[in-house]
């Protein structure tokens, strides 16, 4: 038996990019905004988000 592999909604597997990269993207809708505010680095309510 194997080891489960990570899960679809892991948010160690999100990439992260420049800030301002959400400009020059052809997507409009809230996956192409940039992350703001002081909770941007909370790993737990990113996991919660992702899996949701």
């Amino acid at each position: 038996m194997s080891a489960p592999g990570p899960r679809p909604g892991d948010p160690a597997r999100l990439v992260r990019v420049a800030p301002a990269a959400w400009q020059h993207t052809a997507r409009v809708d809230f996956s192409a905004w940039p992350a703001r505010g002081d909770r941007r680095e909370d790993g737990a309510l990113l996991g919660r988000a992702v899996t949701a």
